[in-house]
């Protein structure tokens, strides 16, 4: 008996030995398969599953964007519609900084990339904390890509454009740490109608404009009412055909209309500060006693219906625009 009972108690404990033997086998292969797991969520960059952070939080931060610097397509739905964009983040970008956001458009029959290119700002961009955003406009009642910056009867476009760049820009400030009183628009041609008309639409929501070989439309002008001080700079050829500098085609203004509306809207003095930069450009300089804001004008002699390339004293036509641009925010000329 006392034999029987050892070797029961032996198999009883050799039982006891064999399942503890199973779960430490089975807590090794979980630690292993752990460890492997790990290391290939290290390797591929992914987050880890914290059983200790609740759902909402998990999935607040999954929507987190992952800010990258650099170009990127990106997209958004606006009344049914995907309506796509280029973005240049700049490299200096954090989220504890409000960097400021130029909107350019481009022309009629253009394209946001080529515009991009043209326009050359990712040059500054790469240099100081500034997010450039490149819509792309839609096909309109040309038949053609534009943007539908009228406002009244007989519109032949049904684009609300005006509805996107709103959508676009409460996008970019829930997404991103912007300054929403540095938002500036620039524009060529058809763009620059665009640029203008946010401006005197949207004007809650816009600094200044750059306008290239554009102009407003007339009852852009007429029904304008921006609701701040508003930084203006344009440029001008005069050889434009497209876009007369003196004005002549019906339903846009001259270079002279759109300056003295401004001149007018920023209470600036109408005779202005006049630099003859070279032969072939001439420098036009509209101030108001406070200098709370300055309005600029560039007329270039021959220039035509381009985005038109200025060098002056190491300048470009990009840095011309955003050392005017910079210094302005929603309230007027910024404090620094």
């Amino acid at each position: 008996m006392a034999l029987f009972s050892d070797k029961q108690t032996l198999h009883r404990d050799s039982i006891w030995y064999t399942i503890d033997m199973k779960k430490l086998i089975k807590r090794s292969h979980i630690l292993l398969i752990s460890i492997l797991c790990g290391c290939i969520l290290a390797v591929s960059g992914c987050e880890q599953f914290n059983p200790f952070v609740s759902q909402d939080e998990r999935s607040q931060s999954e929507n987190q964007p992952i800010i990258e610097s650099g170009l990127s397509e990106q997209s958004l739905t606006h009344n049914g519609t995907i309506r796509e964009y280029l973005m240049y983040m700049s490299p200096d970008y954090n989220k504890r900084d409000n960097i400021p956001v130029i909107i350019g458009f481009h022309e009629n029959g253009g394209s946001h990339s080529s515009f991009y290119t043209a326009s050359g700002m990712q040059s500054i961009a790469e240099t100081e904390p500034l997010l450039l955003i490149y819509p792309q406009g839609a096909i309109g009642g040309s038949g053609t890509t534009e943007w539908n910056a009228y406002v009244g009867e007989n519109n032949k476009s049904t684009t609300d454009d005006f509805g996107f760049v709103e959508t676009l820009i409460n996008q970019l400030s829930a997404m991103y740490s912007i300054d929403t009183t540095r938002i500036y628009t620039i524009g060529y041609s058809n763009g620059a109608m665009m640029a203008y008309a946010l401006a005197c639409f949207k004007s809650n929501m816009i600094a200044g404009v750059g306008s290239v070989s554009g102009t407003m439309m007339s009852n852009t002008i007429l029904n304008c009412a921006p609701s701040h001080p508003t930084g203006i700079i344009h440029i001008h050829g005069t050889f434009d055909y497209l876009l007369p500098y003196y004005g002549g085609v019906y339903g846009y203004s001259s270079v002279e209309q759109v300056l003295n509306y401004w001149i007018s809207a920023n209470t600036l003095n109408s005779t202005p500060k006049v630099t003859n930069t070279n032969p072939n450009l001439t420098h036009y300089m509209y101030e108001n006693h406070s200098e709370n804001i300055a309005i600029e004008h560039y007329k270039v002699i021959g220039g035509y219906h381009s985005w038109l390339s200025i060098e002056m004293d190491d300048l470009t036509t990009s840095k011309i625009l955003w050392n005017y641009l910079a210094q302005y925010s929603n309230s007027g000329r910024r404090q620094e």
